[in-house]
C-alpha cells in the first residue's frame, strides 16, 4: 500500500512519514492545472530529511514502476 500526497497539509505528510515511512509516500498533485510548487513546498515542510524528500518526490514512483 502507498499514501499520496494530493491535496493534504504538510503536517498530514508528516504523520504519514512517521506511520508508514517515507518509502510508501508518492508525490501526488490534486490536478494537472494546479499551482505544482505547492505540492512540493508542502514535501519540504513534513521533512527536512533530504533522503525522505527524494524519496517522497521520485524515488519511490521510479521504483514502483520498475525504473530503478
Amino acid at each position: 500500500m502507498y499514501l499520496e500526497t494530493a491535496g493534504v497539509p504538510w503536517a498530514a505528510i508528516a504523520e504519514a512519514i512517521e506511520a508508514v515511512g517515507a518509502d510508501r509516500i508518492l508525490m501526488g498533485t490534486d490536478a494537472s492545472w494546479g499551482r505544482f510548487e505547492l505540492s512540493i513546498e508542502a514535501v519540504k515542510r513534513a521533512t527536512s530529511d533530504s533522503r525522505e524528500r527524494d524519496l517522497i518526490m521520485g524515488e519511490n514512483l521510479a521504483r514502483v514502476l520498475g525504473m530503478l
